[in-house]
């Protein structure tokens, strides 16, 4: 998987600087929101939550995260697109103010969703890096982007969507 980024990072790149293809690379970071399918760690715990009775799990419960709501997603990409100062760069794109642990993330989440519960913490995920957070500097000096959805706001607006599709 990383191989394969490399790859296409590099070839657009080439194609950049040979034939003048406008390219801009960007690499998301913790991107959510409505219709994200249920393999991702927000969905996934409010799938959860919401089936439990007595607690949710969560795995490795002091790594942090930082997560960016898709409509901010978009609207980098957009700044971006318009900018020809982005031409021939790579940008991270997410939201670097809201870290938290991914054990207040489920605090969070069970609050939402089934207010009840209690937090079970399990071990950590093989692999799991002990954080995620982009460094987004080049992004807000480029074009201006800086994240507005707020964790909070961006996770009910995700939960409303889920909760009208769980099974």
């Amino acid at each position: 998987y990383a191989l394969s980024k490399i790859a296409g990072e590099s070839a657009c790149m080439n194609y950049f600087n040979l034939y003048e293809l406008p390219a801009v690379i960007v690499r998301f970071h913790n991107i959510y929101g409505p219709r994200m399918g249920f393999s991702h760690v927000i969905p996934e715990l409010m799938r959860k939550a919401k089936k439990s009775a007595v607690s949710l799990e969560v795995y490795s419960p002091s790594h942090t995260r930082a997560f960016c709501y898709i409509s901010d997603a978009v609207k980098a990409i957009t700044l971006l697109i318009k900018s020809k100062k982005a031409l021939g760069r790579i940008f991270n794109i997410g939201n670097d103010r809201e870290e938290l642990a991914m054990a207040s993330l489920g605090r969070k989440i069970i609050d939402m969703v089934n207010p009840g519960l209690k937090i079970r913490y399990l071990g950590n995920l093989p692999g799991s890096p002990t954080r995620r957070c982009p460094d987004i500097t080049r992004i807000r000096k480029t074009v201006g982007f800086n994240p507005q959805v707020p964790l909070n706001k961006g996770l009910e607006l995700t939960w409303q969507w889920y909760r009208k599709h769980l099974k």
